[in-house]
């Protein structure tokens, strides 16, 4: 019985490695999308990381939308990083090669950008905000004109 359940102990080692992998990336490149999605200044953690974000600049009219609402900002990322470890548990079933772990990754990574980019362009077209990703807030001002 044990050598028949042997494989589900390899499996075990590299869903935690490939999980693993992918949220500690992602926890790194969060703060570095948010300034590129938002235009809020957040930069990557080895330099300014989130200390020169809008939001904490009171003279200025239009804040991060994620550091503005709790909701928007970990319900975004939250739900990011699920799907992308998911996405990079489940993907290729290919499980015990070098290889496989990076596309898994990958993948996961992928995934994750895809999510926040698009709850980020919700939450900026939600709060009105007009800097960064594709600028929703004047396409919306247009509509209603």
């Amino acid at each position: 019985m044990e050598k028949m359940f042997h494989w589900l102990a390899a499996y075990d080692k590299v869903a935690a490695i490939v999980v693993s992998l992918t949220v500690l990336i992602g926890a790194i490149i969060i703060t570095p999308l948010c300034g590129l999605l938002f235009q809020c200044h957040c930069d990557w953690p080895w330099q300014r990381f989130y200390f020169d974000c809008n939001y904490f600049q009171p003279e200025v009219t239009h804040k991060c939308p994620w550091c503005t609402s709790d909701l928007a900002g970990l319900g975004s990322i939250g739900m990011a990083l699920i799907l992308a470890m998911l996405a990079a548990l489940f993907s290729k079933p290919d499980m015990f090669a070098a290889k496989a772990i990076i596309s898994r990754v990958m993948f996961g990574l992928t995934i994750f950008m895809l999510i926040a980019t698009i709850s980020g362009a919700l939450a900026a077209y939600s709060q009105d905000y007009p800097h960064g990703i594709g600028g929703l807030y004047t396409i919306k001002v247009l509509m209603n004109d």
